[in-house]
């Protein structure tokens, strides 16, 4: 369910026909699951531990803050723009200069984002039947993979007995006036993102509007969230067809609306989604490994996490309920059909790529040569040089080797100005091919230069 299809509701619930019963949460709950603005400074008002952040709205000018403990997350609402619903986006700046270009992009949308100090550790939630703001059923659970790595959908996730979350959430919740299902979600402050540290420790993120995805670990565990509102609606007709796909761990009075708490929770249960959640996990940890934001070390540690999941003995699976096949079916379908499309798009990128390349290599040595059988004088090449100009002469120096005994000669120039000196780390390789850097400092261009040059060649 998509949080556009919460707003739609949102904005005309009124004009439905009153024979239409929703399975629906309340106003104020929906209004705070779509302003992580609003959600923020309600959970700072009651008291809830949340993360160091500030609000900026229009023409308030870039705050400075400081990246030496770690990055900062933007955090922009959802909103109207006239009739087009618009998602809210989340983006972590890890200076100020990103900070400050993402400020000026959103100041010119005119829309309020607020800004909060990254919080690394793991994800955590808690899950509240309510009924006229009395607490019926609930369930808490421990985020073990996510996608991103470092924070975001959950992907693997385990059962936890967590009164301190829950005493969180129902706090949030107080004074709504809610009935129906809500899902408060949190973060362990943990020093290691693999680690799960006290409860105490949790910080308030936000008041998830859609938590259906997120209910799997609860049907697996035995906690009818869904029939049971049901039931408490009214819709006694409705509930078989809307109980979900259990399997029964939890204790036989859940049979009679009650849930012996210790039975369920005493089971060390676990649940996973394997596609997209820990395919996109992995992929996420892969590309980081990549770009040096993680280390080989705890790269193998998710990795390992991942694999070992799969044959716990504890591990449910999402779509893979033995009682219906259809939701198991279709997933594998889809994931068969963005499998091949993906890998068909990038066969024709690459078979497009390499085309193109070998086209222009084949065009540039004909022209080459046909230039060369036509000249009687020496053609110069101009090296124009975008960077540094301590670069040019190196490129000017394998060019030159390259086009020896041929009609071409070469000239290296630079197009910014400054003094720096050619870098030491480049030394060793200037002079292991007999460059000596002092002798070959390019010049600024002039333009001279381009009217002499015959080829320009831009480094």
């Amino acid at each position: 369910m998509s949080e556009s299809t919460i707003a739609a509701v949102m904005k005309w619930r009124s004009e439905l026909p009153s024979s239409l019963r929703l399975l629906w949460a309340s106003e104020e709950v929906l209004f705070y699951g779509l302003s992580k603005i609003e959600s923020f400074h309600r959970a700072r008002t009651l008291g809830l531990r949340v993360a160091d952040g500030v609000v900026i709205g229009q023409n308030d000018p870039v705050p400075k803050r400081s990246f030496s403990e770690g990055a900062q997350i933007v955090r922009c609402d959802n909103h109207w723009d006239g009739d087009l619903y618009c998602k809210g986006r989340t983006w972590v700046v890890h200076s100020q200069e990103d900070l400050q270009a993402l400020h000026e992009e959103l100041q010119g949308s005119d829309i309020p984002y607020l800004l909060q100090k990254y919080v690394g550790g793991t994800g955590c939630g808690a899950f509240l039947l309510m009924k006229d703001g009395e607490v019926r059923l609930w369930h808490t659970h421990d985020r073990l993979a996510e996608v991103p790595w470092r924070g975001g959908v959950s992907a693997r996730k385990r059962l936890a007995f967590d009164l301190n979350l829950r005493r969180a959430a129902e706090l949030f919740l107080d004074g709504l006036n809610h009935s129906g299902i809500a899902m408060i979600e949190f973060r362990r402050n943990a020093r290691d993102e693999l680690e799960v540290h006290d409860s105490d420790a949790a910080l308030f993120i936000e008041l998830n509007a859609r938590p259906w995805g997120s209910l799997a670990l609860a049907n697996h565990a035995g906690f009818a969230f869904v029939s049971q509102w049901a039931k408490q609606e009214g819709l006694q007709s409705s509930s078989s067809s809307l109980r979900s796909h259990v399997r029964r761990v939890a204790h036989p009075s859940q049979t009679a609306g009650l849930m012996d708490f210790n039975s369920a929770f005493g089971k060390n249960l676990y649940c996973t989604n394997i596609y997209p959640g820990e395919v996109q996990h992995l992929s996420s940890v892969i590309r980081s490994l990549v770009n040096g934001e993680l280390t080989f070390r705890r790269s193998l540690r998710f990795l390992t996490a991942s694999w070992t999941a799969l044959i716990h003995p504890a591990m449910r699976f999402d779509f893979f309920a033995s009682d219906d096949v259809r939701p198991c079916l279709r997933q594998w379908i889809r994931f068969a059909a963005v499998t091949a499309g993906a890998f068909w798009s990038r066969a024709v990128a690459w078979a497009l790529e390499c085309a193109t390349s070998l086209l222009m290599l084949m065009r540039g040595t004909h022209g080459l040569r046909k230039i060369q059988s036509t000249r009687t004088h020496m053609t110069q090449l101009l090296l124009v040089c975008l960077g540094n100009r301590c670069r040019s002469p190196f490129a000017e120096m394998y060019l030159r080797d390259k086009l020896q005994g041929s009609k071409f000669t070469t000239v290296s120039r630079g197009l910014q100005v400054d003094d720096k000196s050619v870098p030491k780390r480049f030394h060793s390789l200037f002079c292991n091919h007999g460059l000596v850097p002092e002798e070959h400092c390019a010049q600024q261009m002039s333009e001279r230069d381009l009217e002499n040059a015959d080829i320009l060649v831009l480094m």
